[in-house]
């Protein structure tokens, strides 16, 4: 299904890009031990390659992806945390909760982008925000209702 412009903003008006979060974001702490993360989240099936890191008071710090873990021996795991292994994330690859879901779209698109942290305006992390996410609440929102 193909949605004209015109179509996709009449869609997108009034929603905001804490709408589209992804409920289940690949969140992690950054005091967790590379062990403790290697566990809760890439053993036990999570299907992320990319983590985005808080800190205790949920303000988004960075990311770490599963081929960080590869750099470090796991003998060192238990004693090594999230925070000594994540890469930093600028502030221009953010956007902030209660930005408008089509300016959102724009920015995925302009960037080549296919997700982008969403935090609100303390910092605090709210979630992940997919481009498909985006793509199924606007083919959700086209569906005609049934009577």
């Amino acid at each position: 299904m193909r949605l004209s412009l015109p179509e996709c903003k009449e869609k997108l008006t009034g929603l905001t890009a804490e709408d589209a979060v992804t409920h289940d974001s690949p969140i992690v702490s950054a005091n967790l031990t590379l062990r403790e993360f290697a566990d809760e989240r890439v053993i036990n099936g999570q299907n992320w390659h990319r983590f985005l890191v808080t800190d205790d008071d949920g303000q988004l710090v960075g990311a770490i992806t599963v081929d960080n873990l590869r750099t470090i021996p796991t003998a060192l795991w238990s004693e090594t945390q999230v925070k000594g292994v994540m890469r930093p994330i600028t502030e221009s690859t953010t956007v902030q909760s209660n930005q408008p879901l089509l300016e959102v779209m724009q920015l995925l698109e302009q960037q080549k982008l296919s997700v982008l942290p969403v935090i609100r305006e303390n910092g605090v992390l709210v979630g992940i925000l997919e481009k498909a996410a985006i793509i199924q609440l606007l083919q959700s929102r086209t569906q005609p209702n049934p009577a």
